[in-house]
């Protein structure tokens, strides 16, 4: 079993083990803050963060304040939906999921879908320079010196910064520093509208080129759930269910619509015949549900020559791109709005309690308290489901013997 992980994983376990490497061999030249955070400074795209800044100073002003509602908006969605997911996992709730860290090359943990090893740090690199970059333009906008751009290392996690120049910052009016904190994870809710506006014509691009056979799944990876249990491999491309054929998502949504939970199915793939009886979809237990996530048709080309199999590949690697990079900034914008010590929410939050309580000292206390509070909260969301399974398993044993 190792072996074969091994072997799956071998490109992954090679890169990030020449990662780690180039990391130790220039330790020397990353700076410690606190037990786990490890920075390299760097002078990367402040000149023109400085050039941007100065030439549309006044659009960028304007922008940031307009941004100050969108972020508080996607502070109190986040807050409500990640206590709400907490406390589903706590209540062990049906269909209730937790959560994990996104790292490129590796499984997205309750999902059982791989994030892309060379797409994914691609994506995670537009993501984190659109973030830092937003905040850099912004503060500058504002007369705040940007000491430094880099690389930071919170424990494992990777991640990106700049450095304004803190006392200044902290003279500016809680306006502007708002904006300023704001200005990161908005520009990452924009480029997931952005990302999404390109899908379209990208899209239609690869339409266009090809015709549909099938349609591509993803397995829910969960024991419980009848695709799994089937043995359905993970990116079928299902062609029919029981009597019905299917050759695109449409097909593949009105055949599972006719069937009702605990109904025989056989499903068809392009790899052979998998025999499942379905549940009752958590949403409405009158529908059937089997488990899987549907990625989308799976198309040949309309025209096998050279030229349209290199444009093709070359659109679907944009389209795959797209579609991580959406997916991933809109959540990097979401949890960098939760307030956990060092987020930009987490330093909108402080603002306000500096606001409501004239006090610093007090006002730092109920800060901290509340960062507390959402860090219980992602610890339960990462940690909880997988403590839960170990005991059971551990109960389960008492119990055999």
């Amino acid at each position: 079993m190792v072996f074969q992980l091994f072997g799956e994983y071998t490109g992954v376990i090679v890169f990030y083990g020449l990662v780690f490497l180039l990391v130790y061999l220039n330790r020397h030249r990353f700076e410690k803050h606190g037990s786990l955070m490890y920075l390299y400074k760097t002078q990367f795209g402040i000149k023109f963060m400085k050039k941007v800044s100065r030439k549309f100073r006044k659009p960028i002003k304007i922008l940031g304040y307009t941004g100050i509602v969108a972020a508080y908006i996607g502070f109190f969605f986040v807050v409500y939906i990640l206590f709400q997911a907490a406390y589903d996992i706590i209540a062990d709730t049906p269909g209730a999921v937790g959560g994990s860290p996104v790292i490129p090359g590796l499984p997205i943990a309750g999902l059982g879908i791989r994030f892309p090893l060379i797409i994914g740090w691609i994506s995670l690199f537009i993501i984190m320079i659109v973030h830092e970059f937003a905040h850099g333009i912004m503060a500058k906008a504002h007369n705040i010196k940007i000491k430094s751009s880099g690389i930071a290392f919170f424990g494992p996690i990777l991640g990106a910064f700049v450095e304004p120049d803190e006392e200044r910052l902290e003279k500016k009016s809680h306006k502007v520093q708002h904006s300023i904190f704001a200005a990161g994870p908005v520009s990452n809710a924009v480029l997931w509208i952005v990302c999404i506006m390109l899908m379209v014509p990208v899209g239609a691009a690869i339409v266009s080129m090809t015709t549909p056979q099938g349609v591509t799944v993803g397995i829910i990876q969960n024991e419980s759930l009848p695709a799994f249990r089937s043995g359905l491999p993970e990116n079928s491309v299902i062609t029919g269910i029981n009597q019905y054929e299917i050759t695109n998502i449409t097909s593949l949504e009105n055949a599972l619509a006719e069937m009702k939970p605990r109904q025989k199915m056989t499903v068809r793939t392009n790899e052979g015949s998998y025999n499942l009886t379905a549940l009752s979809h958590p949403d409405n237990s009158s529908k059937a549900y089997i488990g899987i996530w549907i990625y989308g048709e799976d198309r040949i080309l309309k025209d096998n020559t050279v030229f349209h199999n290199a444009g093709y590949s070359a659109l679907q690697w944009i389209l795959e791109l797209l579609v991580w990079t959406a997916f991933i900034s809109i959540n990097i914008a979401l949890i960098n709005l939760f307030p956990v010590f060092i987020t930009d929410g987490a330093r909108m939050l402080k603002l306000n309690f500096e606001m409501i309580f004239r006090d610093k000292e007090k006002a730092a206390q109920y800060w901290v308290f509340a960062n507390s509070l959402g860090l219980t909260v992602v610890l339960i969301l990462l940690f909880f489901p997988l403590i839960r399974t170990m005991l059971n398993l551990f109960i389960g044993f008492i119990i055999s013997f």
